[in-house]
Parts: C-alpha cells; structure tokens; sequence
C-alpha cells in the first residue's frame, strides 16, 4: 500500500513540476511574441512584476473576502519577484498562490456552510460599511467569519425588504419572510462557491492572460475554445442549438425561447418553460445542477460541443429527450438592420449597426455588404436623410469599418495606421463615388468603441455628417490573433498598430467628442478605456495627411439650434436630473447602515425608487411613427419571428430619445 501511495504523491508532484515547467516555457513563448510584435512592448522588470501580482491577487479575490491578510503577507514575496521568476524558467511560484487559494475558497465555503445554520442578530447592533475601494484584506478566520456573517445578514434583510413597501406588513410577518429569504440567499451563496473555484490549468491560464494585459488592456491570452468564442461574438451568424435559457428564482435553468427555424424548434417539443434536467454530451451526463453550471454554458455557446442529448421536463411533470444539432442561426440582434423614420411630413432613413461582423470570421456576412443592402431598400422608399446608429457598437472587423466609410466618403485618404517602428501607412478609399450622398447623422455613446470610431473619426473629419451622443470609448489599437508556434493550440491577441485621424490626432484613451452632445443615463458608470491601468495613452503623429473636408451647410447654426432644444426639453432634464442622482448613488460610497430591518428597508426602497423612475423613464416613447421598407414588410409576413424582432426595433427607436434629436438635426440640415 506504502508502494502504491508513493508512487501516487510522485506521479502527482511529476505532473505539478510538468505543469511549471510548460507554464514557464509557455510564458517564454508569449513574452517573445509580445516582445515582438507589440505596438509597445515594456520590459519584464519590477513594474511588470508588482502589476501581476497585484492584478492576479483582485482577479482571484475582488472584494478582498476570500483571502486572509497572513496569506497576502507570505505571497507578498513574489511582489518584486515575478519577472525573475519568469525569465529563469521558475514558475514554481505558482503552487504557493494555488494552495492558499485552495485553501481560501475552502475556507470561504465552510463559513457559508456554518452560517447557514446560526443565529442571526438583526436588532441594529452590527454595521455594514460600502466602498468602492476594496476593503483592506482581514487578519483572522474569526473577522471573515464575522464579516461575511453581516453581509449575509444585510443581504437577507435587504431580501425580505423587497417583498413589499409596507413596513407594518414585513414587520407583522418578519419570521416567516426571513425563513424564505435565509434559503435563498444561501442557495445563492452555495451555488456561487460550487462553482468558483478554478482548477490548475485555469488558473494558470489565468496568470498568463494577468502577465499579457501588463502590456495593455486588449493583448490577452487564449485557448482555442476562448478563440473561438471570442470570433463568434461579433459575428452576425453563430452555432445555436437553437433555444434560449435563462436561470430562474430555484436556480434552475428554464427554457426562454425557441429560435424559428432552428433544429430545437422543429423538434416540436420543446417549448417556453420547459426545465433543462440534463445533457448527455460526448458520453457523460451532466445534471442540470448549480455545481455543472459552467460546463453546461460551455455546451450551450462554445464551437466545441455541436451534438447532443437533451432532457426537458414540462410543466405537467412529464420528461423528454431530444438530441440537438448545432446549426448556424443568424443573430438578429448582432446583425445589421434598418427603419423607415416618417417626421414632419418626410421620410428619414436608420440604420443600426450592432457590431462589424466579417465573413471572414465566422461569419457568412459582412457589415458593410448588409448596409448596402439596407441602402438600397431605403432609397427606394426616397428618404430625405440618413441617421446610423452606432451606439453600444464594440467595434470587430476593422476592414469592415473601412468598407463602411467608403459608402460615405469619395476617394482619398481616410486614417492613418502606425506601427511599433512608428512607420504610418495612410489609409485611402481608392474607389471614386460615394453609396450615399444625402444628409448624414451619426450616433454615439460611451460604448462606440474601436472600429467604430475609426468610422465616426472619418465622418466627422470630412464634415460627411454630424456627430451626436456623448463621449465614446476612446480604443484606437487594433489588435491581431497570433498562434503560440505552429503544434500550439494557444494564441495571443495583440496589440500591434494604432490609427489616427486625417487630423494627426486620435481618439486613443480621450474618445471622441460629439458635435452635439447629448446627456446618457448611465454615463458616468461606464468604464471607457482610460479607466484601465494599462491603457496606452493619447498622442498624434508629426506625418501630415492631405484631406479635403465637405462642407455642411449652416453648420454652427445647425449646432446652436440643437443646443437650443436640448436646453429648453424637459424630458432631457429629467435625464440629466436622474443621471446625477446615480452618479451620487455609485460614484459615491453609500453611508453606513445599521443591519436592521427599517434601515435596510430604507435604504431598499430610495434606491428602487430611483430605479423605478428610470424604469418609467425607459419605457417613455418620443417618436410617433416608425415604419418598414417594402422588402421588409414582405419578409415579415412569412416569418413570425422575424415579425417580433422587427417590433422590438421599432419600439428601441421610438423610445429614443437620441432618435428624436437626429431626426431634428436631420430637418435643420435640409433648411
């Protein structure tokens, strides 16, 4: 027996100094790739050394609530260590941070474990204190149990306080709805720590994307699988077995919907609220429980898994097992699509562009093909302008962008594209003509990143339209996907190459400001570029770039009467009005709390009424009409489904308020 237990401990310290010794030589790999081919590559010195384990140390512990202060003070050793750990090949490090992260999320579950069944103190003696800083880390077992013991009080409280507004009712029936909401928020809790801790490879993975974000916030670490997720997220057609999911209040995971046309749906089973119970997929069977949680999100979206068996249960109790197919299914709400805008006697043309999608990239169509098609059914209806929506647009492909702005711009140069040795090649539009002529209007938000604002920087450059949002995202890098080596099934996304404007600037790290700027509700909340440690900072080429600008007739005019409206529209002050009450409410930390069932309930409710105004505020519509191009009409008909996609749309349009602003910026254009 002593043999067999040897032999076990050694092949198990075997395969631990295998995995070092791989990382290590893995990390190697990335850094000459990165050394190399970065747009700005840094040295791997004390700097790279403090960011990773500092970043590494959040990634793994956010809050600073799994981890004790004895344990970040041993580790903190590797602090100034890391970079020479990495250049001699040593990452034996690694086993120090994956013990005590073991042994952390260990001890974390048993907190949970023995919470559940205590005594919970909620007459107002404990405290709870919020920062948007993380807490300094705790010295003893005892103080993270104390603590995450009041959290859990406050969450319970704050559980039974959204029952209902009336305090006489929650107080009258307090021990019956702290019964329901002490299971909950434990379910909660147990099926979080089931599931939250990573084993050895992803853990490791997980430092080699810590040490590539060093050099800036977009070059990164992937597998095959998380390639390949990360291509089909801007793509406009993606694998789906064809249902959408959603988990419930039991944690269970329930049918949402069944995609028209998909393999699901032909199955003629499967319906809205039918309970997942399990997958069979290359023979194993996964239950539909809190702890397979992740794998089962893995079947349902990555590339890798394309068949398998499905077993529902109905309503009415009874069971089913259907086997699925992966098909290629196209993504309404990632693909581009357009709106006929009738206001004040005329017809105004949208277009809304999701992201840039490319069919070289797991795609089967290109954006910029898709809003030629949308051009042409658009001119048929003879709009008088043109608005192209842009907002919450991530960017993609960036030679689709390029396609994009030859519609609008004729022949010349567009942007310029500099790499790690500073050479600048412009970027033209060769082709003589433009696809479209008329009035042009372009909307932005903090989330208009990348090649989306390669394309808004040509427009409003060339004066080819005006520009109308608030700040964008500010990300001009444009990054490439390398292979480790020619067997690796890893790769790198890396930075190589930034553009700038026609104007030697760029929107790099600042964004781009609008023309006419427009407040956004959750403005201040958004994390632009420049929020990022590592982001590559503002500058502009010496190259000088011929251009000629268009001219917009009455342009400052134009401008001073929008300024002029949104001044003097009250719907856009009670924007601007709600706007601060939140930047107070999550810029700000929340003053301390007494854990006690009329403070939390306070608390509770002023911060649901804020959220109930902006509910209503949502939900307002500013514009009377929207309509459909002939072709769509047609389409419509013959597909129910697409028939529901379309209404959505219509109803985003005429609940934004952005819209309506266009389309008077569009009229003030023709005058």
């Amino acid at each position: 027996m002593k043999k067999y237990l040897f032999l076990f401990c050694f092949i198990s310290y075997f395969s631990k100094a295998q995995s070092h010794v791989e990382t290590c030589q893995l990390l190697q790999k990335v850094n000459i790739i990165i050394q190399n081919n970065h747009y700005k590559p840094k040295p791997v010195d004390d700097s790279l050394s403090v960011y990773v384990f500092e970043t590494f140390l959040d990634k793994l512990d956010e809050d600073h609530r799994i981890f004790l202060k004895p344990e970040i003070d041993f580790l903190e050793k590797y602090k100034f260590e890391l970079d020479n750990a990495i250049v001699k090949q040593d990452c034996n490090f690694l086993d120090s941070f994956y013990n005590y992260y073991t042994t952390a999320i260990a001890r974390k579950k048993e907190i949970i474990t023995n919470l559940k069944y205590e005594q919970f103190n909620w007459k107002g003696t404990d405290t709870i204190y919020f920062s948007k800083k993380s807490f300094p880390f705790l010295q003893s077992q005892d103080k993270l149990y104390n603590a995450t013991k009041k959290v859990i009080s406050y969450e319970i409280l704050q559980e039974i306080a959204e029952t209902s507004t009336n305090k006489d009712s929650i107080i009258q029936n307090f021990e019956s709805l702290s019964k329901k909401a002490i299971e909950k928020i434990f379910d909660a809790y147990e099926c979080q720590y089931a599931n939250i801790k990573l084993d050895y490879s992803s853990f490791e993975q997980l430092f080699v994307s810590t040490f590539c974000s060093y050099f800036d916030p977009h070059t990164d670490f992937f597998t095959q699988t998380s390639k390949s997720d990360f291509l089909s997220s801007v793509s406009s057609d993606n694998l789906s077995f064809g249902i959408i999911v959603s988990i419930d209040e039991k944690n269970e995971i329930i049918v949402d919907e069944v995609i028209t046309g998909s393999n699901a749906y032909n199955t003629k089973k499967i319906t809205s609220g039918d309970l997942l119970v399990k997958i069979n997929v290359k023979d194993k069977e996964y239950n539909s429980t809190c702890s397979n949680r992740t794998i089962i999100e893995e079947i349902l979206l990555s590339f890798e898994y394309k068949n398998a068996d499905f077993t529902f249960r109905k309503k009415s109790g009874e069971s089913y097992t259907v086997t699925l197919q992966k098909e290629i299914l196209r993504d309404y709400n990632n693909a581009v699509y357009s709106l006929i805008l009738p206001y004040n006697a005329k017809k105004y043309g949208y277009i809304k562009i999701p992201s840039f999608y490319s069919a070289q990239e797991n795609g089967t169509t290109n954006t910029s093909d898709d809003v030629l098609s949308e051009l042409v059914k658009l001119e048929k209806e003879n709009i008088a302008g043109l608005v192209i929506d842009l907002q919450d647009n991530g960017g993609g492909a960036m030679n689709e962008t390029l396609h994009l702005v030859e519609i609008f711009i004729d022949k010349g140069a567009i942007a310029a594209v500099q790499n790690r040795n500073k050479d600048v090649e412009i970027v033209k539009d060769e082709y003589p003509g433009m696809g479209y002529t008329g009035n042009l209007v372009v909307l932005i938000n903090g989330f208009t990143a990348s090649a989306s604002e390669f394309f808004v920087n040509a427009i409003q450059d060339y004066k080819r339209g005006i520009v109308l949002g608030c700040n964008s995202y500010g990300k001009a890098t444009m990054q490439s996907i390398l292979p480790i080596d020619e067997e690796s099934q890893n790769f790198v996304k890396i930075t190589g190459d930034e553009f700038y404007r026609v104007t030697k600037k760029t929107n790099q790290y600042t964004g781009i400001q609008p023309d006419i700027n427009l407040p956004y509700l959750f403005d201040s909340q958004i994390p632009r570029e420049k929020s990022n440690k590592t982001a590559i900072l503002n500058d502009e080429i010496s190259k000088k770039i011929k251009y000629t600008p268009y001219t917009i007739n009455n342009y400052n005019t134009i401008l001073e009467k929008s300024q002029y409206r949104i001044a003097n529209n009250p719907a856009i002050k009670e924007i601007t009005d709600i706007a601060q009450q939140l930047e107070a409410l999550y810029n700000n930390s929340f003053p301390p709390v007494a854990v006690e069932i009329n403070n939390v309930m306070q608390q509770t409710h002023d911060t649901n009424l804020l959220w109930k105004k902006i509910e209503n505020l949502t939900k307002k519509e500013y514009l009377v009409e929207v309509a459909y191009t002939q072709k769509d009409k047609t389409k419509i008909k013959k597909n129910p489904f697409l028939k529901s996609v379309f209404e959505d749309n219509s109803k985003a349009a005429k609940q934004s308020i952005y819209l309506q602003e266009a389309l008077e910026v569009l009229q003030s254009m023709q005058e």
